[in-house]
């Protein structure tokens, strides 16, 4: 609705312990809002309102840093490679890129230390210095550099063994 998606985005190959770390970050949350079950209420009323494209991507990155203050930093990255969906991951990954250069320095924004460990060649695309992810070339998901090994695997799988969608596509 907002953003026109830059690069062609294949469907979300789900991550290693996908339940597992959606659960814990929502333990996270609740642990950040003081176990209030209005304010987390509102955060999934966020959550819910960017997945259906009713709210930008800046305003729902704008609205839980409110609601969640400085915590917000410390689940973003999360947050952002748990997001079922590629396009939105692409969204709220610019969207939080372009209000980190709008926010002026000393703001409440991430700190910039870079890592060395983010520097890993094509699985680095347009690297955001200060979160803990990279882009995949062939899908433009947004990964966790400890996700890397695993999701390069199920892309080598679907070449070896392609779905039944993806040879139809050849076929017609």
């Amino acid at each position: 609705m907002y953003f026109q998606p830059k690069l062609c985005q294949g469907p979300y190959l789900i991550l290693e312990n996908f339940q597992q770390r959606n659960i814990q970050l929502i333990q996270s949350i609740r642990e950040f809002l003081q176990e209030d079950e209005s304010q987390f209420n509102k955060f999934k009323m966020y959550s819910g309102q960017f997945r259906q494209g009713l709210i930008s991507a800046e305003q729902y990155y704008k609205s839980c840093q409110e609601l969640l203050g400085e915590n917000f930093n410390k689940i973003f990255n999360e947050l952002l490679v748990l997001l079922p969906d590629t396009a939105k991951q692409q969204e709220l990954l610019s969207a939080y890129q372009d209000l980190k250069v709008k926010a002026p320095a000393g703001s409440s924004s991430p700190s910039s230390t870079r890592s060395k460990k983010n520097r890993k060649g094509v699985w680095h695309t347009e690297p955001p210095s200060d979160l803990d992810c990279c882009v995949c070339p062939t899908c433009q998901q947004v990964l966790t550099q400890q996700d890397l090994v695993s999701h390069q695997a199920l892309h080598l799988e679907e070449e070896e063994f392609p779905s039944l969608q993806a040879i139809s596509r050849i076929i017609s």
